[in-house]
């Protein structure tokens, strides 16, 4: 304490008069002191520097954790963080409130931030007429909600950064995105002229804004029912969008748009032959294009954010750790079903990227990596045609040109963005090489471009790791780690799981947003609780686990007392004592790019229906569905997620770890292709049973196995004897199966298929009574 006292004293006596203006007041040496304890550990981005290279101005941000707050630390704005604090000053100063909300790896909310929020002119304009607040999106995604809901109300648009002009008591008045710094300034003296001479018209404005976002949550609040056919028809009018020249849906920028893949990916298990569904050409031909273009970092691997052409080509340079969780599950699941080599790679690289750049050494991950690098976007990432041809000899750099489409002239502002023409398969079969025998040789030319990429000013790295995000990758790596047979993945996932439970959760029974044991964070959200707990039933799944079982249904519990709305039903975004200075908690059901909280928090409830009936029972979720149906039915397409969950409540998704008798048996199905042996794995829980094969009663059921696909395939079981055994409900004595139980067979298939699809037969019984007779549909996993 006595060091940073002293080199206060110590820049005092040395800085210029602009910069020592007012220090000598508390606030100022506190936010000094903040700036000197954390030197070091946040970049300094501002053009207003001393002589002796410290930054000039030192605002209120300096005091939070966030990593885009931290970037805006020292503009001449005096910003304030969301709380009582600013909406006090507010009211004590009369002035309206100007609200602005983006992200760390945001392009637009750079731009501005350089153009107006870095400048003096506008500075003073804000300081002496408004109270200005920052939000980062990431940590307070129900601020950023409720906003981004106002300006669709007021404009009709939305997007990042969220500049909106507030009453004292956070309703909205005027709501927008990026400016100009011109139309900035005249803006805001438009608006500090009617906050001064039509004052009332401003009000009445935020009230009608108010009013029509607390209409829309209301809509959600009657009860109605969900239909079945409503996925189907959700479904055709996705794929009707379809863009079938270059995939996924037909419009610009382009996004992966990976919820809607993964409703899709859901319904091939309803088909005879998934390879023939249109569902199965959309999700093909959309991931093709994804793995070929320069949305897909070449050289590194992992998925930038969008792309800007149709094509995929040319990228929004950011790479979100989100995308990279839902894109690696989609491209497992595709594998699952196909066998494609080259959904293989992209999962295997874009794992590898997260684990090699994005992973934390506290075990979980971090958020994201901007756009721009020497304030230049995606200048990290591009290639002059001259590099290339310096780090190769002259015929490899006329393999590596034709390989990734690289031109004399480029494809991105003289310069390119490496992509693939052509399919890697289809480059073997044209050199007459054999695939593995290519990657080899393209592995090493992307070390050379990696090493040479290494030498480039990177961009910036946001380190703050987010449980929703974490929870996601989390869930990704546990289902290709048990996919592909990779220890590892399961390993690291597991370790993340921990790292949540241990530093995101408190004794009191509260959780936070951020996984850090070192600081204050924000308050856990809904989706927080939501994904968090599908990632522990996740790994349940691989790792037989009981633990996370139990964990997860605390978390739940945890979820329906702090979210819950007990009068009317549904859950709200935010914890009851969450929502300081935001006069309405939103209970928003549109998934966007991940899965809203309200669908994230049903496909939980659903999961750990499965697992464990006892948890949560199915009136449970049939009420859940039925508070969201009037919504959903109104525009399904924005709730894909929403419906994934609906689905899985109807018929459970095939995987090859399945439950049955409410998850007191537990499933588990391998299949080793060089033995052409098919195992199941039947944990039964203490006290249940399933009949044998042959049961000595004719009118009990026995358990079966048969294969349902390929057609073209045969599978001969082997069924073990069942063991005698008398219960209270039968004076005979029965042939049953307990325990643990392995079943075998052998599949016989002129034509190699890498997706089998088995049914199982039972009935399980305990001592007291009979579960009805049920089908459980399970794939298994393929090992070597």
């Amino acid at each position: 304490m006595f060091k940073l006292h002293y080199q206060v004293l110590l820049l005092i006596f040395l800085c210029p008069v602009v910069y020592c203006k007012g220090l000598e007041n508390t606030l100022e040496l506190d936010l000094e002191q903040a700036r000197l304890s954390r030197q070091g550990q946040y970049q300094v981005r501002t053009q207003y520097l001393s002589k002796i290279g410290t930054p000039v101005y030192t605002n209120r941000l300096i005091l939070e954790n966030s990593p885009y707050l931290l970037q805006h630390a020292h503009n001449p704005v005096n910003w304030y963080a969301w709380g009582k604090e600013a909406f006090d000053a507010a009211r004590r100063e009369n002035k309206p409130i100007f609200l602005s909300i983006g992200y760390s790896t945001c392009h637009w909310c750079h731009v501005m931030e350089a153009e107006s929020f870095d400048n003096e002119e506008v500075a003073r304009i804000l300081n002496k007429y408004f109270i200005s607040i920052k939000v980062d999106r990431d940590l307070r995604p129900d601020i950023d909600d409720f906003y981004i809901k106002a300006a669709l109300v007021f404009s009709g648009k939305a997007g990042w950064p969220v500049s909106s002009f507030l009453t004292h008591d956070s309703k909205p008045f005027f709501v927008a995105s990026y400016f100009s710094r011109p139309d900035f300034v005249d803006l805001l003296e438009q608006v500090q002229d009617k906050w001064t001479n039509n004052h009332q018209f401003l009000l009445k404005s935020a009230i009608e804004i108010y009013q029509e976002i607390q209409e829309q949550q209301k809509v959600a609040s009657v009860a109605d029912t969900i239909s079945p056919s409503l996925i189907d028809q959700t479904i055709i009018k996705i794929l009707s969008s379809e863009d079938k020249r270059w995939g996924g849906i037909d419009q610009i920028p382009k996004f992966p748009r990976e919820l809607i893949l993964m409703l899709l990916l859901r319904k091939l298990k309803t088909v005879d032959d998934f390879a023939l569904s249109r569902e199965w050409e959309f999700i093909s031909r959309e991931l093709d294009a994804l793995l070929q273009g320069g949305i897909y970092d070449q050289v590194a691997g992992g998925f930038h954010r969008y792309a800007t052409d149709k094509a995929w080509r040319i990228p929004h340079f950011e790479k979100m750790l989100f995308n990279q969780a839902l894109l690696a599950d989609i491209y497992t699941n595709a594998w699952f079903y196909s066998g494609d080599n080259e959904y293989k790679r992209i999962v295997i690289e874009t794992l590898n990227y997260v684990l090699n750049e994005m992973r934390s050494d506290k075990a979980c991950f971090y958020s994201a990596t901007d756009a721009d690098s020497e304030n230049e976007e995606g200048k990290f990432y591009l290639w002059h045609d001259r590099e290339i041809a310096s780090l190769f000899t002259p015929g490899e750099t006329d393999f590596v040109r034709k390989l990734y489409g690289i031109r004399q002239e480029g494809n991105f502002n003289h310069k390119n963005i490496p992509y693939l023409p052509n399919g890697l398969e289809s480059v073997a079969e044209a050199n007459d090489v054999d695939y593995q025998i290519l990657l080899t040789k393209i592995a090493g030319i992307r070390q050379k471009l990696y090493q040479k990429r290494a030498e480039r000013i990177p961009p910036f790295k946001d380190k703050k790791q987010v449980v929703e995000w974490s929870a996601l990758m989390i869930s990704a790596l546990a289902n290709s780690g048990l996919v592909f047979n990779t220890p590892e993945y399961i390993r690291v996932a597991d370790q993340c799981a921990e790292a949540i439970w241990q530093h995101a959760i408190n004794d009191q029974g509260s959780s936070f947003r951020l996984i850090d044991s070192n600081k204050a964070s924000a308050s856990a959200t809904l989706g927080d609780y939501g994904h968090y707990i599908q990632a522990m039933l996740t790994l349940y799944d691989v790792t037989d686990k009981d633990i996370w079982l139990t964990r997860s249904h605390l978390i739940y519990l945890q979820a329906v007392r702090m979210f819950q709305d007990k009068k009317s039903g549904g859950f709200f975004n935010t914890a009851f004592d969450q929502n300081e200075q935001l006069f309405l908690r939103s209970k928003n059901v549109t998934d966007n790019t991940v899965a809203s909280g309200n669908s994230a928090m049903l496909m939980a409830m659903v999961m750990l229906h499965q697992r464990s009936g006892q948890f949560v029972k199915q009136s449970q979720i049939k009420e859940f569905i039925s508070y969201n149906a009037s919504v959903i039915n109104q525009n399904p397409i924005a709730f894909p997620a929403m419906l994934a969950a609906v689905d899985e409540s109807l018929q459970a998704d095939i995987k090859p770890v399945k439950y049955a008798a409410k998850g007191n048996i537990k499933i588990r199905a391998e299949f080793r292709q060089n033995k052409k042996q098919l195992t199941l794995t039947l944990m039964i829980s203490n006290g249940w049973h399933i009949n044998s094969t042959q049961p000595l009663q004719s009118n009990l059921i026995p358990t079966t196995v048969e294969l349902v696909y390929p057609t073209t395939a045969d599978l001969t079981m082997q069924y073990p004897e069942g063991h005698l055994k008398s219960l209270s409900f039968s004076q005979q004595e029965l042939s049953l199966y307990e325990d643990e139980l392995k079943l075998t067979g052998n599949i016989i298939q002129p034509v190699a298929s890498n997706y089998l699809l088995i049914n199982i037969r039972l009935q399980a019984c305990n001592d007291k009574m009979c579960l009805p007779p049920e089908t459980v549909r399970i794939a298994p996993i393929y090992l070597d």
